[in-house]
């Protein structure tokens, strides 16, 4: 588990995974958890950062 603390060191919340795998090697008893917990404020349309963008992307 990780807490989420903002550039201004406020606290805001959890982040965890739990996994439990099966010792006889069975994939359906196989179980993975990933979890947030966070008090984190939407940003408004002119507060998003622009999107990167990446030269060539997705061309061989």
């Amino acid at each position: 588990m990780l807490q989420v603390i903002d550039d201004s060191r406020t606290f805001r919340g959890w982040v965890g995974v739990e996994a439990s795998f099966s010792p006889a090697g069975k994939r359906d008893d196989d179980m993975l958890g990933v979890f947030r917990m966070t008090d984190w404020p939407k940003p408004r349309p002119a507060e998003r950062p622009a999107r990167r963008q990446v030269p060539n992307a997705g061309k061989s």
